[in-house]
């Protein structure tokens, strides 16, 4: 086999890693005749994939493993993952969750409020799974330190994935740069003068009814949507650079589904230009019985009872998020995409080479999202956006290293503007500005018991493909 197009070490485990909480999903939630043709799917995807890797470690030294291995941990650790500083707000609500199938008699839970059935867990739970069987497992608490374990390796492939579109020179500054890559949210800040009430120095609403997430926010507030979007990101680049998985590509979009529905849709674009390089590859058997014996139960599950979550066309709902908040409108519209994305976009769209079409195709998502909006805090653009802005950020070196010295200036002056977002988030982790969290916590025991909260996670309907 040439080794040209065989699947590096690290695709291999991004997409084991991605397939594992979606295979014991399947295997602890669904129904056999359900449960049974979508592990065989995924089981044969990874045999598959393992057998043609090439599982040569030779080209990584000992440093090489350590300092992606330490950038991950430090990064995940400013977080307050672990336990060291204050997590965000969010964490909460992952505790919750992670607790809520720790004390599980069985899967799927049920939630008990008050004595009332509040139904059966519907939720984007990949990201809790593997931790919470460990947790199981071990039987003792110890949420905090699986949740940051399973989240560690997660991370750690995304570096190890990101530094293969560098040159040597340049890519251990890959990592760094992914890590501070942002919006100018600051400036967006200055200009409309918003930041909601209750979270200081988080700049990332500055335009009231939509926000695009920095890599910092997105870990510290969300690693459960975060994550996947990367993982993706990288491995469909790494086909557009070298195609060795794309017939497993779409089994691996079809685990985004039960990670994020959201991220799902935004790594769409991404699949279509990575399966457009070697189309005949990509429409293999697997990723039609994926598409038909995984996504189809998967959309059924996380669509189930969710008719209550505001959604529609933003001209439709135009308001603020928040009191005070800056509404929908053109001149808004242009000035978000202009600072979240568009000139580091055009500056890598300007570069010659294999990248450039899936830059257009990006950078016009990107503009697209912030037309539709699902949640009560507008979830859809922040989570479909991670893998298309992820995209920027990994690609960003190829411009400070370009001859183009306009192209240079334009990314580094991009960079050093928006690093005051992720400075303001750590910033706020390491100083206890974050209120404190208890990782015991549960819906019964915390302010998510409120009913407007628990249908996010809980279907009074259960879904019938589940187990009872």
């Amino acid at each position: 086999m040439d080794k040209k197009n065989r699947p590096a070490w690290a695709e291999t485990l991004a997409f084991i890693y991605l397939g594992l909480p979606v295979f014991i999903f399947f295997a602890t939630f669904m129904r056999a005749y359900f449960a049974v043709p979508a592990c065989v799917v995924l089981a044969y995807a990874a045999f598959t994939l393992v057998r043609r890797t090439e599982w040569n470690f030779s080209q990584d030294s000992l440093k090489d493993i350590v300092t992606l291995a330490a950038t991950a941990a430090i990064w995940l650790w400013l977080s307050g993952a672990g336990g060291t500083f204050g997590p965000t707000t969010d964490w909460l609500k992952h505790y919750a969750i992670e607790n809520a199938l720790v004390t599980a008699d069985h899967w799927p839970p049920h939630l008990n409020l008050g004595g009332a059935d509040e139904g059966i867990m519907r939720y984007s739970m990949a990201w809790y799974l593997v931790p919470a069987l460990c947790e199981k497992i071990v039987g003792f608490p110890c949420s905090n330190w699986c949740l940051t374990l399973w989240s560690f390796a997660g991370i750690f492939l995304v570096f190890r994935l990101l530094i293969t579109f560098h040159e040597s020179r340049i890519k251990w500054l890959a990592p760094v740069i992914f890590i501070l890559f942002s919006g100018a949210d600051a400036i967006g800040t200055l200009i409309t003068g918003f930041i909601p009430n209750g979270t200081p120095f988080h700049f990332e609403w500055w335009a009231g009814w939509v926000q695009y997430s920095s890599n910092t926010t997105a870990l510290f507030w969300a690693p459960q949507h975060a994550i996947p979007a990367w993982l993706f990101a990288a491995v469909a680049l790494r086909q557009i650079k070298s195609p060795s998985i794309l017939s497993s590509l779409g089994v691996l979009w079809c685990t985004l589904i039960l990670w994020s529905p959201f991220v799902a849709i935004g790594c769409l674009p991404l699949l279509a230009v990575a399966g457009f390089q070697q189309i005949r590859a990509a429409l293999s058997i697997q990723n039609f019985a994926a598409g038909l014996l995984m996504a189809v139960p998967l959309l059924l599950y996380v669509d189930s009872d969710a008719g209550t979550v505001p959604h529609g066309l933003i001209f439709s709902q135009p308001d603020g998020l928040f009191n005070g908040a800056p509404d929908f409108c053109v001149s808004g519209y242009a000035l978000f995409i202009a600072l979240e994305f568009l000139v580091p976009a055009l500056a890598l769209i300007s570069i010659k080479g294999e990248f450039r079409l899936v830059m257009v195709v990006a950078t016009t998502a990107l503009a697209l999202i912030p037309f539709y909006k699902i949640g009560l805090c507008n979830d859809f653009p922040m989570r479909a956006s991670l893998p298309l802005l992820a995209v920027i950020a990994m690609l960003a070196p190829l411009a400070l290293r370009n001859r183009a010295r306009m192209v240079f200036w334009i990314m580094l002056t991009s960079i050093c503007v928006g690093v005051i977002t992720p400075f303001a988030e750590i910033y706020r982790s390491v100083t206890g500005r974050n209120p404190p969290i208890d990782s015991r916590a549960t819906f019964q025991s915390t302010g998510l018991g409120n009913p407007v909260i628990v249908q996010q996670y809980f279907a009074k309907v259960p879904p019938w493909l589940v187990k009872p």
